[in-house]
């Protein structure tokens, strides 16, 4: 039997990215079903959902990305249902055809599958840890909060980075220290071991985090090229004054326990 899989769909004001979802599901090429989680939209992302036969479960306030994927990754953790958590930001898109058993093909050591996400020019895989610590920018290329967040901005000094490069160098499924968790699938026997992710985080470094806690528990941290339209988040464009602050503190809290967690990593 097919490992049986859920899809974690947590939207924040993403009324025009959820009817692709129906595009996406059907393209996985095996069954999926769907828990969406609504961050407090103050658009129709829940009567978007509704129309595809989906009742959110609705989050009182906005309480970022992690948090709110932890509302339904604990709930799916309880479940005997399902072997994994696929997690997809709204303005995901699928690629290709029977792209769910492919990104499952795994080890059964393996607790975290990555994928290929392509934007334009650039392609995102997996992460990488350099050599010698860089300063950590966190771009952003439109406008928020009244300005553009962090745009060329030094946060701090980290050797955590991420692969960006041309498709010649996402052909090959590997391990990596860790993925972005923008496209990624979760193994739930995992995650009742390890736990949800880290709700320190807010937005941010949450996925680099649990990444590595599955690595010291063991579990290997996969890259699968299965390929994902990923244009760009816009959760952000519409984030409330306070998540600016919010996303400081998730990257500046990491370049602060960074070292701890690449101490005994054979990465570092």
């Amino acid at each position: 039997m097919s490992d049986r899989a859920a899809l974690l769909y947590l939207t924040y004001n993403s009324e025009a990215d959820v009817p692709h979802l129906g595009s996406f599901i059907g393209a996985a090429g095996q069954d999926l079903q769907v828990v969406a989680i609504d961050n407090a939209s103050s658009d129709g992302s829940a009567e978007a959902l509704r129309d595809l036969g989906l009742e959110p479960h609705i989050m009182q306030e906005n309480v970022g990305f992690t948090a709110g994927i932890n509302e339904g990754l604990s709930w799916l953790s309880e479940q005997d249902d399902f072997d994994w958590c696929v997690i997809a930001n709204p303005d995901v898109r699928a690629a290709q055809r029977d792209w769910l058993p492919s990104m499952l093909d795994v080890p059964e050591t393996c607790g975290v599958v990555g994928a290929r996400l392509t934007r334009g020019y650039e392609v995102i895989g997996g992460g990488c840890v350099m050599d010698r610590p860089r300063p950590l920018v966190r771009p952003v290329g439109r406008p928020a909060f009244g300005g553009l967040v962090m745009c060329d901005e030094l946060i701090g000094w980290t050797r955590l980075n991420q692969h960006v490069g041309g498709p010649k160098d996402f052909t090959t499924p590997r391990e990596v220290p860790w993925v972005a968790f923008s496209l990624v699938a979760l193994r739930l026997k995992m995650v009742r071991e390890i736990g949800l992710l880290d709700d320190a985080y807010w937005h941010f470094v949450s996925d680099q985090e649990l990444c590595f806690r599955a690595w010291s528990y063991g579990y290997a941290i996969r890259f699968n090229p299965v390929t994902f339209l990923h244009p760009g988040s816009t959760c952000l464009q519409y984030a409330p004054p306070e998540a600016e602050s919010y996303i400081r503190q998730d990257l500046s809290r990491w370049c602060r326990v960074e070292d701890e967690y690449l101490r005994s990593a054979a990465w570092a």
